[in-house]
């Protein structure tokens, strides 16, 4: 009802948590991850938050809902799944994870200090590599047909086809606000970046092949937060270090700003022998209270529009 309510998740601390992560599974259930106080869950129906695990100093950076209803969660101390309401580290990934995707019923993908890491089975799988990853620090991923989107830190977004394993790179010198992509989603055609400098929107043109054109949109120049992204049915929604912004993504393309357009001269066609007096306005000569017989009607306009949106600035990946 439009109003905002202070969630009580544990009454000794909760004006003290600092939350990371949300998820609301298909089950209606809410997973609050927090970097001080462990995993907590609020059931369907219920009105008190459970821990899940809270003894075992566990900084929960990302939370993902897999095949069957698992629960996965990326956290400082590697990768984890929940399995009847213990938490299972996956082995073999015992350092800093900030992401994690779930691409299929036995596939996983987890972001690190250091590219990503497959798992598959609930196993880490030692002979996935991403070479154009390594030694990069991932943000975030998101999932998109046959293509995993990758948000680094100061390596801009990568676009992996999973299909043809082409890597493409795009980064501050061709259309990103930023190199540092926190955050990542795609609604309606468009792709909404969170960076280090603020929001990014790119229409894509060709799904099949990830060509992007850069729109023009409101851009705070704040820093965003990491997977502090989500989308309605009429809204997209990005945190950011100075509050919550909020966009319209359903908005008719036909109400976009019409270009600021000038009338630069008005001229006669040579077959129209027609006296004219012209004058100069601001440069421009038009002609002064024209008046022109049906037989002798044909005018040349020359105008100029100045578009501000950057519309032609378009980046090709595939």
């Amino acid at each position: 009802n439009n109003k905002i309510k202070h969630e009580i998740i544990y009454s000794k601390e909760s004006a003290k948590l600092r939350i990371n992560s949300l998820l609301s599974d298909k089950n209606d259930n809410l997973w609050v991850g927090t970097d001080n106080l462990g995993l907590w869950v609020k059931m369907a129906g219920k009105s008190v938050y459970s821990p899940v695990s809270v003894n075992d100093h566990l900084v929960f950076f990302h939370l993902a809902e897999g095949y069957s209803n698992k629960i996965w969660a990326a956290t400082n101390y590697g990768c984890f799944y929940l399995d009847r309401d213990s938490l299972v580290r996956i082995s073999g990934i015992n350092h800093f994870c900030s992401s994690v995707l779930v691409r299929g019923p036995d596939s996983v993908f987890v972001g690190s200090l250091n590219g990503i890491q497959l798992i598959k089975n609930k196993k880490l799988d030692i002979n996935f590599k991403l070479s154009n990853l390594e030694g990069k620090n991932v943000l975030s991923l998101h999932n998109y047909g046959p293509f995993i989107l990758i948000g680094t830190n100061d390596h801009g977004l990568f676009i992996w086809n999973t299909k043809t394993n082409a890597v493409n790179n795009i980064n501050a010198k061709n259309g990103l606000q930023s190199n540092t992509v926190y955050s990542i989603d795609i609604v309606n055609g468009s792709l909404w970046l969170g960076t280090g400098k603020g929001i990014n929107k790119f229409r894509i043109s060709d799904s099949r092949r990830m060509d992007l054109a850069r729109e023009s949109i409101f851009n705070p120049i704040v820093e965003t937060n990491q997977n502090a992204i989500l989308h309605t049915d009429t809204n997209i929604w990005l945190g950011t270090t100075h509050g919550l912004y909020v966009y319209k993504t359903n908005r008719d393309a036909s109400t976009l700003p019409v270009p600021n357009t000038v009338i630069q001269s008005v001229w006669l066609s040579a077959r129209g022998k027609v006296n004219v007096n012209y004058t100069y306005q601001n440069g421009y000569r038009l002609p002064v209270n024209l008046s022109l017989p049906s037989d002798k009607s044909h005018i040349s306009i020359e105008f100029q529009a100045v578009e501000y949106s950057d519309a032609k600035d378009r980046t090709s990946v595939v």
